[in-house]
């Protein structure tokens, strides 16, 4: 039921990501929101449904990017396992904990990115400029928007969510 509502928001959240956010850098970096809305929703449900959206988002990444397709899949699918690895109700109520898992997400996936992109063009990339006009600007805007997207997705996931029926004696 949450991809019936999550494919839809990253489709519109690539397309956004894709065409607006380039022209709205700050200090070099942008947002990457499909990121953002994968780990959030990672942080909430560290089962199938998150690697679910990540495999939507990063195809909808690729179809708008023209990164070869499964590329932001691969770079996608590490942080969300390695957000799955904890335990999901650990870090709903522990917000400094979900910020550090959030963290390590980003940072895997745009470390993974940088590698990726080296060898699929196979020329050297400037490494100390790119790290610090582009991509740290950017893990700092996705590690501290995880949150707040995290917060406005928990509704939405104790919705499609409910919790267990409990029998009383």
């Amino acid at each position: 039921m949450s991809l019936q509502l999550g494919a839809p928001l990253l489709i519109l959240a690539a397309l956004v990501q894709a065409t607006v956010l380039p022209h709205l850098r700050i200090a070099g970096g942008q947002p990457d929101i499909v990121i953002i809305i994968t780990m959030a929703w990672a942080l909430l449900d560290n089962g199938v449904e998150a690697a679910i959206w990540a495999l939507v988002g990063g195809v909808m990444l690729d179809l708008f990017s023209g990164a070869p397709m499964g590329f932001s899949v691969l770079l996608m699918l590490p942080g969300v396992l390695i957000i799955g690895l904890t335990e999901t109700q650990v870090h709903q109520t522990n917000p400094l904990l979900a910020l550090a898992l959030a963290g390590i997400a980003v940072v895997l996936y745009h470390g993974l990115h940088i590698i990726g992109l080296y060898l699929l063009m196979g020329r050297p990339i400037v490494l100390m400029p790119t790290l610090y006009y582009i991509t740290m600007p950017s893990v700092v805007f996705d590690v501290v928007l995880t949150l707040p997207v995290f917060w406005l997705l928990r509704p939405l996931y104790a919705r499609l969510h409910p919790g267990g029926v409990k029998l009383q004696r």
